[in-house]
């Protein structure tokens, strides 16, 4: 079953551009996890389809039966029930078996609607499954980024990108539609071409001619799609960075500024999605008013040709344009969505352009154990040079970090004191030299436990919206209310810290801002000594 849809998938996106191809793979690879659902869901929309079929069947003999007066001759209408039909059609006539095949038709649509329900319920819960761990991968990806590979994308892109694969995962819900309605259309198209095959054929030239019409409209709301989702990302960046700088903008009197920048990426967002929303509303009326000219033009033409035979020829044709009519919705579901596929293409090729691990660095995951610091780090001829820059920030540098010793860096702004920072902590890795810990390269070493033995207090302190004691121990949950106590002691800020109203509780707000420079500077400090670093 596995094989056959992934051959299946794959051949339905050959036509694709390779990013595009690449955005419905990784969402048929999470969706293939669900297989059970699918096979499920793919039952109950064939079963929905039956049993509409099976209405519309039932409903075209009871009309004939009822409008031909001659029951004793209508046995044959009932196919394998035609020998129960013989014995029942006598005795209840044409009106009891119009009333009793109406009631079977009704209760055929009755199950018929639990199906098309049920068929949604599964697939509103296949599209939430999909979404989740589309954006728990998302996320992921942009956990395991190097340093260097998430400095370059501002942090207000990011988490759009991340929020942008509820747009892949969404595809899940439209496909579900047009499964759906393809297996109604095939119903609908049977049942036509068994009343009259000069009609069928008619009905889907004027469908082939709705279609081939849309083109261009699918091709103008692409263009549609890719301005919005790029003014998203846009948006979200600005908004996030902005947001981010409340001192900033009072201080040098921005918030205009901000305000204004922010504002133009929404408007342009929002313009191309009520463009978009624009062309869209047009469809229907326009699908409507084609599908009830064709059939007036329908009920004309047959009962020109008909003649005198008009009186016997319309019933059925009426009944033909019930079909026709119950089908062009399916039609509609086909175009619009094709429409949406077309409107989110540019999002599925950008998330797939940013869940590709292709010309991205991770933070390292292997290497080898670290057991602790005994005797010296070793800068060794160690130079470094930031991408897309042709000058070295630093270059044959060397020198040795003995244990038990305070080191410190000297110089001018941009000397290179915070890349030498880096490279130590592992956050950049050397463009040539080494960097060895007890004379094991620090490139070797399990970067994780590395890390976990160094204690930093960083001249910017970052400080998340939580309480102090979270602040403190953050990613350290092992420690214990006393371990954070003895820590912030240390830092000698455990006396401002029992003055707060709610002590080691008191939520310190975005960046710390309910707290002054200097206590910030002590938390950042206590943080840093409750690992007991090496």
């Amino acid at each position: 079953m596995k094989s056959f849809l992934g051959g299946v998938f794959h051949l339905s996106i050959a036509g694709f551009n390779q990013r595009l191809r690449e955005g419905l793979t990784i969402l048929a690879t999470y969706a293939f996890r669900h297989r059970g659902l699918i096979a499920t869901l793919l039952i109950t929309n064939i079963f929905a389809a039956l049993f509409e079929g099976g209405t519309i069947a039932i409903l075209a003999v009871a009309v004939s039966i009822l409008v031909e007066g001659t029951p004793e001759n209508s046995a044959d209408r009932f196919g394998p029930f035609e020998d129960f039909a013989s014995w029942v059609l006598p005795q209840t006539g044409a009106g009891g078996i119009f009333l009793t095949l109406v009631i079977f038709a009704i209760i055929t649509q009755v199950a018929k609607s639990a199906l098309t329900y049920m068929g949604k319920f599964l697939a509103i819960q296949l599209q939430y499954k999909i979404s989740l761990a589309l954006q728990e991968y998302a996320t992921d990806h942009v956990m395991r980024f190097s340093y260097n590979e998430i400095s370059k994308h501002p942090a207000g892109s990011l988490s759009a990108y991340i929020g942008q694969t509820n747009e892949l995962a969404g595809l899940v819900g439209q496909f579900n539609t047009f499964i759906l309605a393809t297996l109604m259309f095939i119903t609908y198209i049977s049942l036509m071409i068994s009343m009259s095959i000069p009609l069928s054929l008619a009905a889907l030239l004027v469908i082939s001619i709705i279609s081939f019409s849309l083109r261009g409209v699918a091709t103008h709301l692409q263009a549609l799609g890719a301005r919005a989702i790029l003014a998203a990302i846009n948006m979200g960046k600005q908004t996030v960075e902005y947001l981010n700088a409340p001192r900033l903008l009072r201080i040098f009197n921005g918030t205009k500024l901000a305000e204004q920048t922010i504002n133009a990426t929404r408007t342009e967002m929002f313009d191309a999605r009520r463009r978009g929303a624009v062309i869209k509303a047009a469809l229907d009326p326009a699908i409507d008013a084609i599908t009830i000219s064709g059939a007036g033009l329908f009920l004309i033409f047959g009962y020109l040709a008909a003649g005198e035979a008009a009186t016997t020829v319309i019933p059925g044709l009426l009944l033909f344009l019930v079909v026709l009519n119950r089908m062009m919705p399916q039609v509609k579901i086909f175009n619009q969505t094709w429409l949406a596929f077309s409107s989110s293409k540019k999002t599925i090729e950008l998330v797939a352009t940013f869940l590709s691990k292709d010309k991205k660095s991770f933070t390292r995951t292997t290497g080898h154990a670290y057991d602790g610091f005994h005797q010296e780090i070793c800068f060794s001829n160690v130079s470094f040079c930031y991408p897309n820059r042709q000058v070295n920030a630093l270059s044959n540098i060397s020198f040795t970090i003995p244990k038990g010793q305070m080191i410190a860096l000297i110089g001018s702004s941009g000397a290179g004191k915070s890349t030498i920072a880096d490279l130590l902590l592992g956050l950049q890795e050397p463009s040539a030299g080494d960097i060895n810990v007890d004379d094991v390269s620090l490139t070797n070493l399990n970067l994780a436990q590395w890390l976990q033995s160094i204690g930093v207090v960083d001249q910017e302190v970052f400080l998340i919206n939580a309480s102090i004691k979270e602040n403190i121990s953050f990613a350290n949950e092992r420690y214990s209310d006393s371990d954070v106590i003895m820590a912030a002691k240390a830092a000698y800020a455990h006396d401002f810290i029992q003055g707060l109203q709610h002590g080691y509780d008191t939520v310190i707000g975005d960046r710390g801002h309910r707290l002054s420079g200097g206590q910030q500077q002590r938390l950042s400090l206590a943080r840093a000594l409750l690992r007991r670093p090496d």
